[in-house]
């Protein structure tokens, strides 16, 4: 497997147990690889670019990722020494302290895929993240599905027990297209309720058009927003059976003296950027300083009137704020170690942000430019396929889950006593002060 492949392949499955780790023990246990592979990538993420960090405050963090102590010494951190994501350093014989090298989000990701790979997931499993991978592309039937698990090495009997597996916890879903005989497997978040739509006409195509199609979906993934006159790998009639039929999403944008151009989006489109040189948002970094600064230009007790001349400022400077409610109101953004959180002073009771992860917030705030552009206004309701509130889902699914598993205020100020104490010893790397 190449870096390219590893990188996708490590896509697919942090998105699958992101998703996965809603559910209970019985579930995660089927999917086993996965899991311990997935919770591994979660707390390396947060550690990406920085120096070191102490074993102590890692156990903090990574009790945030849900890794246990035992977990943490003796399955997470083995395992991302061996993939080559972070240097282990012991100290009679224990754990001391971890110096991460991974550095940016796809070093993240294809390090989940080795670590996947070196857990040897049972066929069941590789056959549904095989599932994923390919509904995550484009809808199938259940036996196109199965003929592309064979064709990766993957016995038919599996292949069908892997589709019932993504079925069971909804990785994929099924749509059933009673007027052609046959039932599609898809992808809920990407596809959504478009699935309506586009059934019938994905039903109906043969395969030829199906590969044209999952082409035309590669090649726009890979610049959102392509200028529908620059795509390559369709022809115009195609596209346009695309855009009618929900397959892809097209913008048009009229500017004041009255030229038009027609901007494509795949229901991938993860609202990263602008540019192929944009980071994806696998692990929601980019999302969560988003949602972030939408709460605090909304709702914040200080509100902020200009998100994007405050990233700016913190991008270009380093450091940017001054406000007692920054202590206790971006305790999400110090989980990911994304910001770090001090006093402007020693003993201040206002406090400011200092940037970790330059590239997050620079992609964020990119974001941010590109939604005012094509949305107009906040709150237009038109063409609102950058809009700042898409961005809040992830936040809010974690706020949902915190809400289910019950209100805990003391493992929440001992968590971030941690990381901020961590922070004083841990600067981002080449950081000097």
């Amino acid at each position: 497997m190449d870096r390219h492949q590893a990188v996708e392949a490590g896509r697919v499955l942090f998105a699958a147990w992101k998703h996965v780790r809603l559910y209970d023990a019985m579930a995660q246990g089927r999917l086993g690889a996965t899991a311990h592979a997935g919770k591994a990538g979660d707390l390396l993420g947060r550690l990406r670019m920085l120096e070191h960090y102490d074993i102590e405050p890692l156990a903090a963090l990574a009790a945030d990722a849900g890794i246990s102590r035992h977990e943490l010494e003796h399955l997470a951190l083995p395992s991302l020494e061996i993939a080559g994501g972070l240097h282990l350093v012991r100290a009679d014989e224990r754990i001391a302290s971890v110096l991460p090298i991974a550095v940016d989000q796809d070093d993240v990701m294809a390090i989940i895929a080795s670590i996947w790979t070196a857990s040897s997931p049972a066929e069941d499993e590789r056959a549904a993240i095989e599932v994923l991978r390919h509904a995550s592309r484009f809808p199938h039937t259940p036996d196109e599905i199965t003929g592309l698990c064979v064709a990766n090495e993957i016995g038919e009997s599996a292949a069908r027990r892997g589709i019932e597996l993504a079925e069971a916890v909804r990785l994929v879903r099924r749509k059933v297209v009673p007027d052609l005989g046959t039932d599609l497997l898809y992808n809920e978040y990407l596809f959504g309720h478009s699935i309506e739509r586009t059934a019938e006409a994905i039903g109906r195509m043969p395969t030829a058009r199906k590969e044209a199609l999952v082409s035309l979906l590669e090649e726009l993934h890979q610049t959102e927003g392509r200028p529908a006159d620059h795509i390559e790998s369709a022809s115009p009639e195609l596209v346009k059976f695309a855009v009618e039929h929900g397959i892809i999403e097209q913008t048009d944008i009229v500017t004041t003296d009255g030229r038009t151009a027609s901007f494509t989006f795949t229901p991938r489109m993860r609202g990263f950027g602008v540019t192929k040189d944009d980071l994806p948002d696998e692990l929601d970094q980019i999302r969560l300083v988003i949602a972030s600064f939408s709460f605090a230009r909304y709702h914040a007790t200080n509100r902020l009137d200009d998100p994007v001349s405050f990233l700016d400022k913190l991008i270009d400077v380093g450091v940017a704020g001054s406000a007692e409610p920054i202590a206790t109101d971006y305790g999400a953004l110090e989980k990911q170690q994304i910001v770090t959180i001090e006093p402007i002073f020693s003993g201040a009771r206002n406090h400011r942000f200092r940037v970790v992860k330059a590239d997050a917030l620079v992609a964020a705030r990119d974001t941010m430019i590109a939604g005012e552009v094509v949305s107009g206004k906040p709150g237009d309701a038109v063409n609102s396929l950058l809009d700042s509130r898409q961005f809040r889902d992830p936040v809010h699914a974690r706020m949902n889950l915190a809400r289910q598993s019950g209100s805990e205020p003391l493992h929440e100020a001992a968590l971030l006593a941690a990381v901020r104490e961590a922070a004083q010893r841990t600067r981002p790397r080449g950081e000097r002060l």
